[in-house]
């Protein structure tokens, strides 16, 4: 199947864009004495956008590999190209980030042990955050990759009841029974909601798959309003809101599917989607270098607000171009090389 719909690669563009603003504004926040960006108007931007590239994860794996389950003969080549797709790039920035920290925190080091540096570079779940704080949301994406994975040995019925079952049990546990198995860290990772986002992007893709007509502009506008309502509540229970927001992600992917048509800067904001890794992974570098320059520039964080939005805006147009830069000259040729080359060493 592998069709590739342009508008979720926008929105895919999109919700790096939040993160990236949004980090602008938690570290310009903390390296300048509660210095306030945009007005903290992204403030929403890092769990939105993260959230979202769960859901569309979700989708987007089931749309291409749902036809490979039952077929045992497409997990390695499934593994091949997932395994491709997270690791080389992340590995290349991990041991950037490794050698930074050498340099400078030396500290950190002597405050962790081997295991945790292991379970960073292989993306392994651990309490507390990895080497690289933005990965993560890939030890959920990786856990996920493999579950999946394992999902093609089965037969599509199975697959189904067990994914059925398991998306329960997280909607159950995080709405009536959050915090009851804090002690027991493995449930707390696969019974967590971010794990029920990728089963619901499961469940659109399925959807969409199946039915073809559900793909209506209806479910667009009611994942919009959803949206909608979610940031004009505040209700008791915060994972009753979560689904609530993972639910309007899940709408509006089913509802953009057939919208194809022209978007403002189309083509620039698929680029930034294809990047949406490396931008990822990249900018938190980069926004602690433009913060910790900005003085240096002769720019006061007590100065002009309006100025120093501006010189963001400008240090975000320099990292969507690098990491755009780093996508086409790094990242696509070096995964497409390991993939043909580990493909066709799976087939001797």
């Amino acid at each position: 199947m592998n069709r590739k719909f342009s508008i979720l690669q926008i929105y895919r563009g999109i919700a790096a864009i939040l993160v990236v603003l949004y980090h602008f504004t938690k570290l310009f926040y903390r390296q300048h004495n509660g210095l306030v960006l945009f007005n903290n108007f992204f403030d929403f931007g890092g769990y939105i956008g993260v959230d979202f590239f769960f859901v569309l994860s979700g989708f987007i794996i089931t749309y291409n590999h749902y036809p490979d389950i039952g077929n045992p003969n497409k997990l390695l080549p499934y593994f091949i190209k997932r395994l491709v797709r997270v690791y080389p790039i992340y590995w290349f920035f991990f041991c950037i980030y490794l050698v930074l920290l050498f340099f400078t925190q030396r500290l950190f080091f002597s405050e962790h042990n081997f295991p945790y540096f292991f379970k960073s570079f292989f993306l392994i779940y651990q309490p507390g955050f990895p080497v690289m704080m933005v990965a993560w949301s890939l030890c959920f994406e990786v856990f996920f990759y493999c579950c999946f994975g394992y999902s093609i040995i089965l037969s599509k019925r199975f697959a189904i009841f067990i994914s059925i079952i398991w998306l329960s049990v997280i909607l159950i546990y995080n709405i009536l029974f959050k915090d009851t198995l804090l002690s027991y860290p493995f449930f707390v990772f696969i019974l967590n909601i971010n794990v029920g986002r990728f089963l619901l992007g499961c469940v659109a893709g399925y959807l969409v798959l199946t039915y073809k007509a559900i793909s209506s502009t209806w479910f667009l506008l009611a994942g919009i309003v959803s949206l909608t309502l979610y940031f004009n509540i505040n209700g008791s229970n915060w994972n009753v809101n979560a689904l609530l927001e993972t639910m309007s992600f899940v709408f509006i992917i089913i509802g953009s599917t057939n919208l194809e048509k022209h978007f403002p800067f189309k083509d620039l904001f698929i680029k930034i989607g294809d990047a949406s890794y490396v931008l990822y992974l990249f900018h938190v570098l980069p926004i602690s270098m433009f913060s910790r320059s900005m003085v240096h520039l002769g720019i006061s964080p007590t100065g002009n607000i309006f100025y120093i939005n501006c010189y963001c805006i400008l240090g975000l147009v320099v990292i969507i171009y690098l990491s755009i830069l780093i996508h086409n000259c790094i990242e696509k040729p070096l995964t497409n090389r390991l993939k043909e080359l580990l493909l066709s060493v799976s087939k001797v």
